[in-house]
C-alpha cells in the first residue's frame, strides 16, 4: 500500500511529463511552404486574341498558352471573366517548370456587334494575369 508521501511523489514526477507531452501534442506544427504559395513566372504566348468575325449564336473560343518559366509549379486557382456570357476552362493540376497549359475562353455570341471580353487569371505569380478576347458578331 502506497503512503500519502509516495503518492504525492509519483504525482510530482508525472506532472512535468504531462505538461511537456501536452506541449508537443498541441503546439502548432511547422508545415513546409507548399508549391502553390511560392511565386513562379509565366510566359503567355499572346495576351490579346482577335477572333475575327463570326455568326450569331455560335460559340467563339480563344486559347491562351501559358508556359511556366519559373522554378516552382504553376497553380491556377481561378479565372474570372468580366461577364456571364464568357466561360473559362483551365487545367486544375499544377504545371511543372518548363511545361505549358492552356486557358480557353468561350464567348456566347448572342449579341451582334463588336465585343471585347477580359479574364483575370489568379495564380501563384506576383500579380494576376490579364487576358483580352475580342471580335465581331455578324447581324
Amino acid at each position: 500500500m502506497l503512503t500519502f508521501i509516495s503518492k504525492y511523489f509519483i504525482y510530482l514526477l508525472l506532472l512535468p511529463v504531462l505538461i511537456i507531452g501536452s506541449y508537443f501534442i498541441f503546439s502548432p506544427k511547422k508545415v513546409p511552404v507548399q508549391a502553390a504559395e511560392r511565386n513562379t513566372e509565366v510566359k503567355i504566348n499572346r495576351k490579346i486574341v482577335d477572333a475575327g468575325k463570326t455568326d450569331r449564336h455560335k460559340p467563339i473560343q480563344a486559347s491562351f498558352e501559358l508556359t511556366n518559366i519559373g522554378l516552382y509549379p504553376l497553380v491556377i486557382s481561378d479565372v474570372k471573366t468580366d461577364c456571364h456570357c464568357t466561360a473559362s476552362t483551365w487545367d486544375k493540376e499544377p504545371i511543372l517548370p518548363r511545361k505549358s497549359t492552356r486557358v480557353i475562353l468561350t464567348y456566347d455570341s448572342h449579341s451582334p456587334g463588336f465585343f471585347q471580353k477580359t479574364a483575370v487569371i489568379y495564380c501563384n505569380t506576383k500579380s494576376p494575369l490579364l487576358l483580352v478576347f475580342r471580335g465581331e458578331v455578324n447581324f
